[in-house]
């Protein structure tokens, strides 16, 4: 877990001031010092400081005896061959103001290795040689690919005291990149890896202070030697650049700072806390020179008060726009490398990108402009929370996925959008994320500088329009549905996005995906495919992109039970993507979740879990635990055990989705509803009905402030607390009451459908089935009859597939309403058509005992008396085996047993 920044300032100023007091006085002022708000002791605080001292007086023992003659001004400097304790120094590499950094062979041993020495300078003062030494063993537990290990330390024979460390021989990595021409989506890899070693660091407690192009080497793999791999950032100098001035020409030392001005953040020549934080700044100007080829703020060689100004004070432009306001070169600037003949500064640094100007403003343009303004906002807690945190930004961006980092202007709009028109922002939630992205990104692929301003006008105007399209200022308190303001979108946007094929396909998965939700399966596919085609053109067949698009498709598929076409597709893209980007790659771990739903949903549990447990596992890794792509994946192992009967570990796997989702979007978000939704139906099918039904109107609470009550989820919401109600009415033999108390919540969420799909959808003939059941446990067989049949006769006119799970459903139905008629040949039919549905679409699910149950009873009734008792029997193996929900359908199979004489 990475430290939070106001926790790691605490710990560092608590450690300060007892490092500064007598052992025996510390732990009576820590007693003091270590209380949290309330006055309770803070165990912890008190922990991590007194380790922090612990260190610290080794780290002064161990080089204790050389103290006092390291500042004797006698004390010799360093010169070639010169023994080091078992090092022999070779040559000097670097030189600062407080020490010189040596290379040097190991001179003892039988094996032959190379280390930097850093020594101090003789005559340093011994509060400067205090913290060098307790730095030393803060140091030795960093052990990490991409940080310069902490090979050895001691004392000369003149008593100064040294560390070796880790020899790299590379390149600083603006300079390794520029000589190489590597693209941006190579610099941001590497820079992602030295995000992520840095993060590394802060969860060690320690920060750098001084992150700088120098202090970045990147090594590559020599040809001659035959060696092969990527590149390989290493980090110099950590925790030591506030200790020690680095051997860099444009080190400044002025007053009391002992940092890079070029790279420092605003805290840092201000006086302010210096925490994590601190560090992604330092990151954010690394990464800016990175991708535009200049600082984002030059401060030359002015004085300490203008220094000071600029960093505080100027705000830096975007990196796409980094050369809009720059002369052609600045004093003491770092240039692009060494232009062509008669090429301009700007063309050199976009040639070193493998672009031209118009083309790297282009690509710089939007997500990353964001990402790097946001690491380098002046305040310390606007900028990422953690170095973590900017290095996931990034992954996004390369995944082609929507990042964190937005501009404050257009959410600032829209917030005060929804808190005017609650009810209006409630349809257009639906379709807002989307278009965020969209109004964002359409920017990136225009032409010439004059042509960007204008789409990114066009994009923000599309934004505005469409808010217009559900802003009941606008439309005269008409409210516009879901569905319609989908339909309007997804032809402004396509339209509006001509001549930009990578974010017209973006679009157009977004509300594919959106259609999918309502139930529009024919309008869904239509844009996903066409997202599809079109990224399978632009792309390479493995690319991230591709690879979603594919887990998009295949979970429409899943959802229409066309789950042998979804298996097809995701068991190829599965190898594709394994081979190309790897196992570990979050494109991989999003097919392997769709795979997890297709198989639970198709009953194949043992198959699915596998796969939903190594979309979890790579997801966390990759984004971190509190990715909405991790709380989804979290949610679909729920839904997965609590079909599978494991109603423990259903519930406790959905709760911690619901947390991960209250954390990520609010205590009133619509995904936490549908996890408490989840976790009423875990409870009502452990038999705990009344602890099921808070969950169930806890869920319908959401749904209504966050949609209004003319919106499917609502809908649902009502639908699934009417059955609940109705099925507690039959564990209680048919409770009239209970039954009164759930037809008006059936009946609502119908007629919800009706006005938001028309008469012939899925979702309606689901509903007419659920008051057909209604109906059933009444009693009433020929209104039970009239409603299943009506449910039919709509799936028919939706074109619902043959062998969707929501057929079976009125088909069981049909059969049982006219078992209660009498009308015991006709039933035959439709149960036995239910139970060939279960078993091809979804073998191994707990809904084939309910069909074989209900066959069972009418073959019985038939005189087909041996299938009837085999089939019966084996509803029951299936029940026993506890993999289902099986509280109401027990009843009814246990008088099936006594009548049958199997009980």
């Amino acid at each position: 877990m990475e430290l939070d920044p106001d926790r790691w300032a605490r710990i560092e100023a608590v450690f300060a001031d007892a490092a500064e007091m007598p052992p025996p006085e510390r732990r009576s002022f820590l007693d003091r010092a270590c209380l949290d708000t309330h006055g309770v002791p803070d165990v912890a605080l008190r922990d991590e400081v007194l380790a922090l001292l612990s260190l610290d007086d080794e780290a002064t023992a161990f080089f204790g005896a050389g103290i006092a003659r390291v500042v004797a001004p006698e004390a010799s400097a360093a010169e070639r061959g010169q023994r080091v304790g078992p090092w022999r120094l070779v040559r000097e590499v670097g030189h600062g103001g407080m020490g010189a950094v040596w290379l040097a062979e190991r001179a003892e041993g039988d094996f032959q290795q190379t280390a930097a020495i850093k020594l101090v300078h003789p005559g340093r003062s011994a509060e400067v040689i205090e913290r060098f030494c307790a730095e030393r063993r803060i140091l030795a537990g960093l052990s990490h690919p991409h940080i310069s290990r902490l090979l050895d330390g001691g004392v000369t024979d003149d008593g100064r005291p040294y560390l070796a460390l880790e020899y790299v021989e590379g390149e600083p990595i603006t300079d390794f990149c520029d000589a190489r021409g590597l693209g941006v989506e190579a610099r941001l890899t590497l820079f992602v890896q030295v995000a992520r070693a840095v993060a590394y660091a802060h969860q060690n407690l320690v920060v750098h202070r001084d992150l700088k192009p120098s202090n970045v080497l990147v090594t590559a793999p020599r040809e001659a030697s035959g060696a092969s791999g990527p590149p390989q950032p290493k980090l110099l100098d950590f925790g030591i650049a506030k200790l020690l001035d680095t051997p860099e020409t444009d080190q400044t030392r002025t007053g009391a700072w002992v940092l890079t001005p070029a790279y420092a953040a605003p805290e840092q020549v201000s006086g302010g806390a210096i925490t994590t934080a601190t560090d992604v700044y330092g990151l954010g100007v690394l990464l800016y020179e990175l991708l535009a080829g200049h600082r984002p703020i030059e401060v030359g060689h002015r004085s300490p008060a203008e220094i000071e100004r600029a960093i505080v004070e100027t705000i830096p432009a975007p990196p796409s726009r980094a050369h809009e306001s720059r002369p052609e070169r600045t004093p003491g600037e770092r240039g692009p490398g060494k232009p062509a003949s008669g090429e301009s500064p700007q063309r050199a640094i976009a040639r070193q990108r493998q672009a031209t100007p118009e083309r790297l403003r282009r690509r710089l343009r939007g997500d990353l402009d964001r990402i790097v303004l946001k690491a380098l906002r002046k305040e310390p807690g606007r900028r990422y929370l953690s170095a973590g945190d900017l290095a996931r930004d990034i992954e996004r961006h390369l995944q082609g996925l929507p990042v964190e980092a937005r501009p404050d202007t257009l959410g600032y709009r829209v917030r005060k959008f929804a808190g005017r028109h609650r009810v209006g922002a409630a349809a257009a939630a639906v379709v807002l994320a989307s278009i965020l992205a969209v109004a964002s990104a359409a920017t990136w692929a225009a032409g010439e500088a004059a042509q960007e301003r204008d789409r990114a006008l066009a994009s923000s105007q599309m934004l505005l329009d469409l808010l217009g399209d559900v802003d009941p200022d606008q439309t005269g308190g008409r409210e516009v549905s879901a569905l319609a303001l989908l339909d309007r979108t997804a032809e402004r946007l396509r339209t509006g996005l001509r001549g930009d094929d990578r974010t017209r396909a973006s679009v157009e998965a977004s509300i594919g995906k959106m259609y999918g939700h309502l139930g529009e399966f024919e309008r869904a596919e239509a844009l996903q495919r066409s997202a599809l085609a079109t990224r399978q053109r632009l792309f390479a067949p493995a690319h991230p992109d591709v690879l979603q698009s594919q887990a998009d498709l295949a979970l429409l598929f899943s959802s229409q039970s066309r789950y042998g076409e979804a298996e097809a597709l995701l068991a190829g893209a599965i190898g594709d993507g394994e081979r190309a980007l790897g196992p570990e790659h979050p494109a991989v771990a999003s097919l392997h979740h769709a795979m997890g739903v297709n198989l639970t949903q198709e009953g194949r549990f043992t198959e699915a879990e596998p796969h939903l447990i190594t979309a979890l596992a790579v997801r966390q890794r990759a984004l971190g635990d509190t990715a909405a792509a991790v709380a989804h994946t979290t949610a679909a192992l729920g839904s997965l055990w609590r079909r599978q009967g494991r109603l423990e570990e259903a519930e406790t796997t959905y709760r911690l989705a619901a947390d991960r989702y209250r954390a990520l979007f609010g205590p009133d978000n619509p995904r936490l509803g549908s996890a408490l939704n989840e976790i009423g139906v875990i409870r009502k099918n452990g038999g705990d009905y009344e602890g099921a039904e808070p969950f169930y109107r806890q869920a319908l609470s959401i749904f209504k402030a966050a949609y209004g009550e003319r919106h499917p989820e609502y809908a649902l919401a009502l639908s699934n607390l009417g059955l609940l109600i109705k099925d507690r009415a039959v564990l209680l033999g048919g409770d009239e009451a209970l039954l009164a108390e759930a037809e008006p919540l059936l009946i609502r969420s119908l007629a919800i459908y009706r006005d938001l799909h028309g008469d012939d959808h899925l979702r309606v003939g689901h509903t007419e089935a659920h008051i057909g059941m209604l109906h059933l446990a009444r009693g009433h067989g020929r209104e039970a009859e009239r409603w299943f049949r009506q449910s039919l006769a709509t799936h028919d006119r939706a074109a619902t597939p043959a062998l969707h799970t929501a057929r079976p459903y009125p088909l069981t139905g049909l059969g049982e309403s006219l078992l209660l008629r009498g009308q015991v040949a006709e039933a035959e039919a439709p149960l036995r058509e239910a139970l060939s549905i279960r078993e091809q679409a979804t073998p191994g699910h707990w809904r084939i005992a309910e069909a074989q149950s209900a066959l069972a009873e009418c073959l019985w009734r038939l005189n087909q008396r041996e299938v009837a008792r085999a089939l019966l029997q084996a509803a029951e193996r299936r029940m026993r085996s506890g993999d289902g929900e099986f509280a109401r359908l027990a009843i009814a199979t246990a008088e099936r047993s006594r009548v049958m004489g199997l009980r």
